[in-house]
Order: structure tokens, then C-alpha cells, then sequence
């Protein structure tokens, strides 16, 4: 009879774990830690605006600083009474925003290449 008794003992357990494996309610407890799992995710920060930048305006910005920073040595180094010193100033603020721009393109132009090859 215990034989029996094990069987029926077996059986049920059998039909318990099926039954809770096609409760519906545990799917739904299921899609919904996984609806909140992703919202917890979306949370925004500077850190996130910073990395959406493209590389192109990182470069025309980095440019331009060390254009700024090279005109203003530059200026401080050669102390003359020339007009045009100080147009100088401003090309080579504009050569280094260009420049910036140049390898900004190229550093975007290499990741769409990396995420092409990727996929």
C-alpha cells in the first residue's frame, strides 16, 4: 500500500507544479517585475546628456578651447602694436574649431563603422 501511496504522493506533486507552472498570475507577476525592472532603468542624469553629445561637437567644442587657449599664448608671447595680430587670434580659433570638427566626424564616422561591423 505505501508503494501505492507514494505514487499518488508522486502524481500530485506532478500536478501541483504544473498547474503553477501555468498560473496565470505568476506570468503576470512575472511581465510585471519585468515592466518595472525596465523603469527603474530610465533614470536620467547630466551624465546621460553628456554621453548623447556627438563626438563632432565634443571636437568643435575641445577645438576651439585649445584654439582659445593657443591664441591667447600666442598674443601674450608676441607683444606688438599689429592690427592684424589680433585677427590672427581668431583664425587660429577657427583652425582649431575645424580641425575639432574634422576628428570629431572621423571619431563618429569609426563607431558607426565598429557597430556595423558588430551587428
Amino acid at each position: 500500500m505505501s508503494n501505492r501511496n507514494d505514487e499518488i504522493e508522486r502524481i500530485q506533486r506532478i500536478r501541483d507544479q504544473q498547474i503553477r507552472a501555468r498560473d496565470p498570475r505568476a506570468r503576470a507577476s512575472k511581465t510585471q517585475q519585468k515592466i518595472s525592472a525596465r523603469r527603474r532603468e530610465d533614470t536620467f542624469s547630466f551624465q546621460d546628456i553628456l554621453r548623447s553629445i556627438p563626438a563632432k561637437w565634443w571636437g568643435m567644442i575641445i577645438g576651439g578651447m585649445i584654439g582659445l587657449v593657443v591664441a591667447i599664448v600666442l598674443n601674450k608671447a608676441i607683444e606688438t602694436e599689429a592690427s592684424w595680430m589680433e585677427y590672427v587670434g581668431y583664425v587660429i580659433v577657427l583652425a582649431g574649431i575645424v580641425l575639432g570638427r574634422g576628428v570629431g566626424m572621423a571619431m563618429d564616422w569609426s563607431e558607426e563603422d565598429y557597430k556595423k561591423l558588430v551587428r
